[in-house]
């Protein structure tokens, strides 16, 4: 469709095969038979019309619908649709053609936003567009809260902003001060109210309720790590019976990916071959990502994927806090005059920090009283972390080589100044932005 042009939704979502070639006229039908036709088709189109509010109802009929030849199921939609859509009240109070196809129903909603010609009006006049930001926040322990806490600021400037959280409280007085904290059922019934959605998406537990969320809502998707498919693993594992990992294995790797999951390769290898991550790409309306490898690998596993609409934007950079090196050493109770090496992150394999500690062990550094070596992050229950932490306590090196645990942003802050030098080490890189 043209820009500035005008969509026949009927053709648009629903071509029909069965219309490709043009056929004679045929005789009109009698009226006795116009009178039996009328009611059976008002009657199909009452009946779509109350399957369709109903989620599992819907499914079930999309499944046995897409069983049937193609010319039976253009024809049971012209019939079921009366113009281009059948439209019955959506959650968020808008219209939504239910009986289109998911792709089409989310082409439709985007041309509805499109429009519009001003902002939903708030209270007092105040001009910004309103903006559901959908993302974890502090206290939730994953790098994205914090960024997220970061750039609500700065979006304030443009937008009338309301957070959409799956966690049972917001730790941040910014946040409580300026922002509406929404659950996920609020935000599902008001979903109409708001002129933009936006998602942040990571490859973690903590983003695991959006992937539903942005299907029914769709939104722009900033991607902060372009594979998902631990996340996805992870909601499979959950919930066996869904189907999740495969399920989306097909829909963004095809048949392939099936074959290398069901012939034994492993869960963890396939996973880490694959993105998992298209319906994510088409749910959305736009995809910002933080770096250009990201649109990299997008080019490389889906090159029929238009992404010259996507955004690159780098992360956001606050200015560096004013207090000394010296003072944020006394307030982490660290020596003034030590050389301090810090590695920043989760400990995870990829980041290397067995590498990091071998190389310590090995050189002077390790038997100097002055030298210290922290790892500031998070450590997983299982993998490197819990080896690092064996190994760390085998040397009997006192406090002089730690692991942190995860800290707040606060205290990340206070190690960034207080560090000589900094390691940051990284294998198998797939698009992330930590």
């Amino acid at each position: 469709m043209a820009r500035g042009g005008h969509a026949r939704l009927p053709s648009l979502f629903w071509p029909d095969p069965v219309r490709a070639t043009p056929k004679p006229p045929k005789d009109r039908p009698d009226a006795s038979m116009t009178r039996i036709k009328r009611p059976l088709i008002a009657l199909l189109r009452r009946m779509a019309s109350w399957i369709i509010q109903h989620r599992y109802l819907r499914h079930v009929a999309f499944r046995i619908l897409g069983l049937l030849p193609r010319p039976v199921q253009a024809r049971l939609r012209r019939l079921a649709t009366p113009g281009s859509h059948i439209a019955p009240p959506s959650p968020g109070g808008g219209r939504t053609p239910y009986l289109l196809s998911p792709r089409a129903e989310r082409l439709y909603i985007d041309l509805k936003a499109r429009q519009r010609t001003a902002p939903n009006p708030a209270p007092n006049g105040d001009p910004r567009p309103r903006l559901a930001f959908v993302s974890p926040l502090p206290p939730e322990r994953t790098g994205i809260a914090d960024y997220s806490a970061e750039l609500l600021a700065a979006l304030a400037c443009h937008y009338r902003i309301e957070v959409v959280v799956d966690q049972q409280r917001v730790t941040h007085p910014w946040i409580d001060a300026h922002c509406p904290i929404r659950d996920v059922a609020w935000f599902r019934e008001h979903a109409g109210e708001f002129d933009r959605v936006v998602y942040q998406f990571g490859n973690s537990l903590f983003h695991a309720h959006m992937f539903a969320l942005l299907e029914e809502i769709p939104g722009v998707v900033v991607l902060h790590d372009f594979y998902l498919s631990h996340v996805v693993a992870n909601l499979d594992a959950a919930h066996p019976e869904a189907g999740f990992l495969p399920t989306w294995l097909y829909r963004g790797h095809g048949y392939l990916s099936l074959k290398d999951y069901a012939n034994g390769r492993g869960v963890q290898q396939v996973i880490w071959d694959f993105p998992c991550n298209l319906p994510v790409l088409t749910d959305a309306l736009g995809v910002i990502v933080h770096s250009r490898h990201s649109l990299a690998l997008a080019r490389q596993f889906y090159p029929a994927l238009d992404i010259d609409t996507w955004s690159v934007i780098p992360l956001p950079r606050a200015p560096a806090p004013t207090s000394s090196r010296r003072d944020a050493r006394q307030r982490l109770g660290l020596p003034e005059n030590a050389h301090l090496v810090c590695s920043f992150g989760h400990l995870t394999s990829t980041k290397l920090g067995d590498r990091l500690l071998d190389a310590w062990l090995a050189s002077a550094l390790a038997e100097a009283e002055d030298c210290w070596l922290v790892f500031v992050g998070d450590t997983p229950v299982t993998g490197l972390g819990p080896v690092l932490e064996a190994r760390i306590r085998d040397q009997n090196l006192g406090a002089r080589i730690r692991i942190t645990g995860w800290v707040d942003g606060e205290h990340y802050q206070l190690y960034l100044q207080a560090a000589d030098v900094g390691v940051q080490l990284r294998a198998r890189s797939r698009g992330e932005t930590s």
